[in-house]
């Protein structure tokens, strides 16, 4: 069944009235084609299930109705914490069902993060799958929130299986609903963003947000009816929602879920050959680990392509991987507020180290610090023109008129309309009068065989303002000592301009992360 041609025409997204993705693309795939594979899911302890487009609908209608009975409505707020677990994609469909809004976190937040989660949402009931540690800070955390029901799901059948599909009345639903079926503008995800470089923040998208997706699967992830999509993202953060429900299932494409204890480049590429993965997602410190394995071990045969996004790629980890596999890895950007803005696009040339080009369906612009357009090569904010009609921009304040939304990120644009990102504004170092975008010197300094992984950040100076401070992860055939600190400094004066060289180099055993992947660059400064 060609879903697709329902909502896209090849150049624009065909916006139907008031969508609704659990009715409109899942239930509609359990009419036309119950028995096609719409997930895949294992983990680490052998443990695999398959679920037709049938079975989640059948059981996304049974958690909806579950919530029902728990007196969940239309505009209440639930916490979903679930990891990989396939639990998700059962009750966020639920939630869209019902109206609720639903609120992913990534899992193993501490007490103090969850507190911070809960009051500024105020939700109604929190579902969680979790460790025994992480169910703990969960606990201690409610103990300040009595009116929050937790809903602890274990993976067994017991967990919502007190109601039958045919217990959710959607008649109930349409009058408690007013008439309408929630969708179109309405309310139905808000992520906290990621909080690299601050305190996460609560933004919001409506309804139609999964149809501005079609972009980033179809066009970014090559996406494709019968393929089996892998993204690593973890259910708590937005790149989930790019990579693992919304627009591949539009696409008709099998997403595949590993809900893995940790990352372990074996265990990923074991499961590209076993599950015979198609298309694959993932940050480029995911790919640096890959290439240190003898890829001609495994059958790769079915893997036809590679994307990433989150941090800074570098032409020497796409160039390596490409010889490595014959395959180029597709780098593209956006953010938790919105869906693809840039990316290197099925059919174009790819320029290694460049996010792409403009997405077909945003009105980009690059502005400088007086908000006027940047000419060809000059650095400016990435902007874009916001109307009524667009698509996967949060509104946050309800905003309907037109606006500039502006990226907080710095980009240029050469002469073939490729866009290459400097950094966020809030990372740019100024020292001495110059400013030093870090993933410029990040770039420079891991070509050294000595740096398995690096950072660079800004550290306050009496005379200079700021200086540039390099953290670094050392191959594990390097020792950290001051012979190795005054090499580094003496490759990067060799590679690059005085200015941009690290006034300082600092030794660590890991950089600080998101569970996404993303560094986490507020803890390093």
């Amino acid at each position: 069944m060609n879903l697709l041609a329902n909502f896209f025409d090849g150049k624009k997204i065909l916006l139907p009235q008031n969508f609704n993705f659990a009715y409109d693309v899942v239930d509609l795939y359990a009419e036309k084609e119950p028995e096609q594979i719409a997930l895949i899911w294992c983990n680490d302890k052998d443990e695999e299930r398959k679920f037709t487009f049938k079975e989640i609908s059948e059981k996304s209608k049974q958690a909806a109705a579950y919530l029902q009975s728990k007196g969940i409505q239309r505009g209440d707020k639930i916490l979903l914490s679930l990891r990989r677990r396939y639990e998700y994609w059962i009750f966020v469909l639920a939630l869209h069902r019902l109206g609720a809004v639903a609120i992913p976190c990534p899992s193993g937040l501490l007490k103090k993060d969850l507190i911070y989660r809960l009051q500024a949402v105020q939700p109604k009931v929190m579902i969680a799958f979790a460790t025994q540690h992480f169910m703990k800070e969960i606990q201690e955390a409610l103990a300040s929130f009595p009116q929050v029901e937790l809903v602890k799901i274990s993976g067994q059948k017991e967990d919502y299986q007190a109601f039958s599909a045919e217990d959710l009345d959607l008649e109930k639903i349409k009058a408690q609903n007013q008439g309408r079926l929630p969708g179109g503008k309405d309310p139905m995800l808000a992520f906290f963003t990621s909080g690299t470089s601050s305190q996460p923040k609560l933004i919001h998208h409506d309804y139609n947000y999964p149809l501005a997706h079609i972009i980033t699967a179809k066009c970014w992830l090559n996406n494709r009816e019968g393929g089996i999509h892998f993204s690593l993202a973890e259910s708590g953060w937005g790149k989930f929602s790019w990579g693992k429900i919304y627009g591949q299932w539009i696409c008709g494409s099998a997403v595949f879920a590993y809900d893995m204890e940790h990352i372990t480049p074996v265990n990923l590429i074991k499961k590209v050959e076993k599950y015979k993965i198609t298309s694959f997602c993932a940050t480029p410190t995911i790919y640096r680990y890959l290439l240190n394995l003898d890829l001609k071990k495994y059958n790769l045969s079915s893997f036809e392509w590679a994307c990433t996004a989150g941090e800074y790629l570098g032409s020497d980890l796409y160039n390596s991987f490409y010889e490595k596999t014959g395959i180029q890895i597709h780098e593209a950007f956006g953010q938790t507020e919105t869906t693809l803005l840039v990316g290197n696009f099925a059919g174009n040339p790819v320029k290694a180290a460049s996010i792409g080009k403009a997405s077909p369906i945003y009105d980009l612009i690059i502005l400088d610090q007086k908000n006027q357009p940047c000419p060809v090569e000059k650095t400016g904010e990435l902007c874009v023109k916001v109307n009524k009609d667009t698509l996967g921009i949060s509104r946050e304040g309800h905003r309907t008129e037109e606006f500039i939304y502006h990226t907080g990120d710095l980009v240029y644009c050469d002469k073939d309309d490729y866009i290459w990102f400097v950094s966020r504004k809030d990372d740019i170092i100024k020292s001495s009068g110059y400013r030093i975008s870090p993933f410029e010197v990040e770039a420079v300094l891991q070509k050294h065989p000595a740096v398995k992984e690096c950072a660079v950040t800004g550290e306050f100076d009496e005379k200079r303002g700021q200086i540039a401070k390099a953290s670094v992860v050392l191959e594990d055939n390097y020792q950290a000592c001051h012979e190795i600190e005054l090499e580094l400094f003496n490759f990067m004066r060799k590679e690059t301009a005085l200015y941009k060289v690290p006034r300082k180099i600092v030794f660590v055993d890991s950089l600080p992360r998101t569970s996404n992947g993303k560094i986490q660059r507020a803890k390093l400064r």
